[in-house]
């Protein structure tokens, strides 16, 4: 009888045990090339989230799986041919682009199959407006640039030279930053563009020498170089970018080259999430962990709300108000724009990020 009744507890279990049901998340990342070190941040940052939310969604029933699918060194048809794998093929429920330049070629593609987007670190114009499927955790980045050149107002800047690379992302910034300063001084800055790929920047570098600037800005993924063949030629010019916190090539450069460079970022990261990172992964988060984090948490939190059905998650998310995140409080516009965060400028001396003010 004992038998019998134990085999009876064992079939009962195995009979009413549903299933985990799953919602797959798709990112977009660099993952390999010479822009593999963002792409990296962003799986290390989803997957301290996705750690965190494991117990609970279980829980509720619910496995989340991230797959990650790299698209090289912002190779965009291969960045287009892996969302149409992650959507057509792997069927992922959510698609997360990474920066403007996917966004770019990516939206469409979500859009035509109604998949919600959440782009994790884009900080180009009017990226929420491209759809109604999409919204984004990066703010626009124009704060970033009228804070230089705030700076080089304050600073009696007469003559502005920028150096931009022609992309998704820096092309529009440029010409919303080259339009602004003609606006506050009524003067044209002098521009100098180049194409992705290229790293010998002596010959244009050569003519913004010769128009004597007193500030140059750099639009680029390449500011370090920027700035090391700028000093190797001589230019005595003030430097300023964006985003130096988090670029290890910066830190390598010479004394000479670094010192005293001006830039912009937003506020870092909660020190809750330094504190986890380190803890994880056993060094500080790199550029886009952060946003990484808070795009997959912010999911989760709406997924939540919702009985985990996605086809009410982004006007969840654009209903966010004052989320405490890792990147700071985050709010959306009603096209699913996330507001600034606060800006700071920084100089860099004595291998120090010092806040100018």
């Amino acid at each position: 009888m004992k038998k019998i009744f134990l085999l009876f507890i064992f079939f009962s279990i195995n009979v009413t045990a549903e299933p985990l049901k799953e919602i797959k998340l798709g990112f977009l990342a660099t993952l390999s090339g010479q822009s593999m070190e963002g792409g990296t941040n962003v799986v290390k940052g989803a997957q301290l989230a996705l750690d965190e939310i494991k117990s609970v969604s279980k829980t509720d029933g619910y496995i989340i799986k991230p797959i990650f699918e790299d698209y090289g060194n912002f190779d965009l048809t291969k960045a287009a041919s892996a969302a149409q794998k992650l959507i057509n093929i792997d069927k992922v429920d959510i698609l997360y682009p990474y920066v403007s330049e996917d966004v770019e070629v990516v939206w469409r593609i979500g859009d035509r199959s109604k998949v919600p987007m959440i782009a994790v670190r884009p900080g180009g114009l009017k990226v929420g407006e491209l759809s109604e499927y999409l919204v984004r955790v990066s703010a626009n980045d124009s704060s970033l640039y009228d804070r230089v050149l705030n700076y080089a107002l304050k600073n009696n800047v007469k003559k502005l030279a920028i150096i931009s690379m022609l992309n998704g992302y820096c092309t529009p910034m440029t010409n919303y930053t080259v339009a602004k300063w003609k606006e506050l001084t009524g003067k044209d800055a002098y521009l100098l563009e180049y194409n992705s790929g290229e790293t010998d920047f002596r010959s244009g570098l050569l003519k913004v020498k010769n128009y004597k600037p007193d500030l140059l800005l750099t639009l680029s993924l390449d500011q370090t170089y920027i700035f090391k063949q700028a000093k190797d030629l001589g230019l005595k010019v003030e430097f300023a970018g964006v985003y130096l916190h988090a670029d290890k090539k910066f830190k390598s450069l010479p004394k000479n080259v670094i010192d005293g460079i001006v830039y912009a970022n937003y506020a870092p990261s909660s020190n809750s999430f330094k504190r986890m990172y380190i803890e994880k992964y056993n060094e500080e988060p790199g550029e886009s962990a952060d946003y990484a984090y808070d795009a997959v948490k912010i999911t989760y939190k709406c997924l939540k709300e919702n009985n985990y059905k996605t086809d009410k998650l982004i006007s969840c998310i654009k209903s966010i108000k004052d989320y405490n995140g890792a990147t700071g409080l985050i709010n959306f516009t009603k096209d699913g724009d996330r507001i600034a965060k606060n800006v700071q400028l920084y100089r860099y001396l004595n291998s120090k990020f010092i806040i100018e003010d």
